[in-house]
């Protein structure tokens, strides 16, 4: 798929032609920022093809390369950077005749050094880098972990727990330190009351910061309270705070916004989908939830107005936020107050909404054995719906069995190796991707099961002859030989002999 160097994907959907399209008629341009890429989608062509990064069956052109560029092309995905402010034209055409323009206006980066000053606890200093923590400080516990999402960067990749393109760093880890990263989420947890700073380097060298304040340790004390018939024990708790960060917090139409849920850590690890918390909205038809993973929530505007979001823990506390949703708008407009030791400047950024989506697949990702089919699906994540949608593969392990338009698929294992499976929805800037282990577990040799044939079916084989109590088929090692590996291990048919372990490590050695 086509990564935007802004992690910024324009999901465009104008029409000038009844089959394809850039975008829809109310919103007939697209802003493009100078030394940015910007992806772009033609809508309403597919040829059921995989093409790699460089390949692509339709001719984009740009009238004036001067003030725009296209620096790669993906399928139905363009890649056009602002080379300059102004305004020009971007064209698809298609094998078939078919065509499509959209105006690209192009707009100078704004550059700006903040230099952030706290005045008061409420003072809030606005960085215009390109990423933010979106705050001026975040209260962190003592001895609890707190979830921080980074703002304004996406390279469109998933990350697994522990892993992130992002280099985090804190000042003072005496008062602070970081316990977990995950992609731009990372988590703090606060040491000893204090003050520090938490940084943020991308690796285009695009850098954020945020104080975090480590409040008094919180202090619980227990009182025991007597009946007449009964004992009943009231705990008196100076418990953390429970809250958003924020009395308000913006949630654009359309637009997935995530928001993380501050003062309460259970320490559990928790998968997409479950929560210790209760999260709830007023309205749902203003606002709704969408995805929610432990502390952190998921939530889109319906439409115009304003709602709040409730959190409720297990031990029944409770947190709410002012959700506004605004009007739909192409452009935003931000005046930052910039501050330093000289001078006082005001300057004026306008931002555009960015839309930027790969889709969900909803598959069984561990190995397959040669012969299995297996079934998923796929969908847009704001829409839950395909349309449109495609799936590719250039493996020869596997086979697909996908109706175009429908969200489920089918994959059925032919031979050992790997297979990546590319995915495409309508309304999704870029391919949501899976890959998939074929293993074949008859395979001469494979004592062990595990679809390869080395010196560690040797070892099981000599263990299972020397101890079969423990690594024969009834062997009371979790490691031990099966029906089926003792059938894989028979080399030449007349039983599980020394002979065929020595046949496998000649097979090993290229002697036989």
């Amino acid at each position: 798929y086509v990564v935007a160097e802004d992690n910024a994907a324009v999901s465009a959907v104008t029409e000038e032609h009844n089959g394809i399209y850039f975008t829809d008629k109310a919103n007939d341009w697209i802003r493009v920022e100078t030394g940015i890429n910007c992806g772009i989608t033609l809508g309403g062509y597919n040829d059921n093809k995989f093409y790699e990064p460089g390949e692509s069956p339709v001719k984009f052109t740009i009238d004036d390369e001067s003030i725009a560029k296209i620096t790669k092309v993906q399928g139905c995905l363009v890649n056009v950077k602002g080379v300059s402010a102004g305004e020009t034209t971007l064209h698809a055409e298609t094998s078939d005749g078919q065509t499509a323009s959209v105006k690209l206006v192009s707009y100078v980066t704004p550059v700006t050094t903040t230099t952030a000053v706290w005045t008061t606890p409420n003072t809030t200093t606005t960085r215009i880098d390109g990423i933010t923590f979106g705050s001026s400080s975040i209260r962190i516990e003592n001895g609890i972990n707190g979830g921080i999402s980074l703002q304004g960067y996406n390279d469109g990749k998933f990350y697994e727990v522990g892993e992130s393109p992002i280099e985090f760093t804190i000042d003072d880890e005496q008062i602070a330190k970081i316990t977990q990263v995950q992609g731009i989420l990372v988590n703090v947890m606060g040491i000893a009351e204090g003050e520090t700073i938490l940084h943020a380097k991308t690796p285009d060298g695009k850098t954020a910061s945020v104080k975090l304040i480590v409040p008094k340790a919180v202090v619980t004390t227990t009182t025991a309270v007597w009946t007449n018939n009964s004992t009943t024990t009231t705990t008196v708790s100076q418990t953390e705070e429970l809250s958003f960060g924020s009395p308000s917090i913006r949630i654009e139409l359309d637009i997935n916004g995530g928001i993380s849920l501050q003062g309460y850590n259970d320490s559990k690890f928790y998968e997409p989908g479950e929560s210790p918390v209760k999260y709830t909205i007023d309205d749902e038809s203003i606002a709704k939830i969408t995805k929610v993973q432990g502390y952190l929530v998921n939530v889109m505007g319906v439409s115009t107005g304003e709602t709040t979001l409730h959190a409720q823990t297990p031990d029944g506390r409770t947190a709410s936020v002012k959700l506004i949703v605004p009007d739909r708008l192409i452009n935003t407009t931000t005046t930052a107050h910039v501050i330093n030791t000289t001078a006082t400047t005001t300057q004026t950024v306008t931002s555009s909404v960015i839309y930027d989506f790969m889709p969900t697949v909803e598959i069984d990702k561990s190995p397959m054995v040669v012969g299995e089919t297996r079934e998923g699906r796929f969908y847009n994540p704001e829409t839950k719906k395909t349309e449109n949608g495609s799936v590719y593969s250039t493996s020869d392990a596997i086979s697909i069995d996908y109706t175009k338009g429908s969200d489920t698929f089918k994959i059925t294992a032919l031979k050992a190796g790997e297979a990546s499976i590319s995915f495409n929805a309508k309304g999704c800037a870029f391919s949501g991707y899976v890959s998939l282990k074929v293993i074949d577990d008859k395979i001469k040799g494979d004592a062990n099961g595990d679809g390869t044939v080395d010196m560690a079916d040797v070892v099981l084989i000599m263990q299972a002859l020397a101890n079969p109590n423990k690594y024969g088929e009834n062997g009371t090692e979790e490691v031990h030989l099966t029906a089926k590996g003792k059938a894989n291990a028979d080399m030449d048919g007349d039983g599980l002999t020394v002979g065929d372990a020595q046949k496998i490590q000649m097979k090993l050695l290229g002697l036989e």
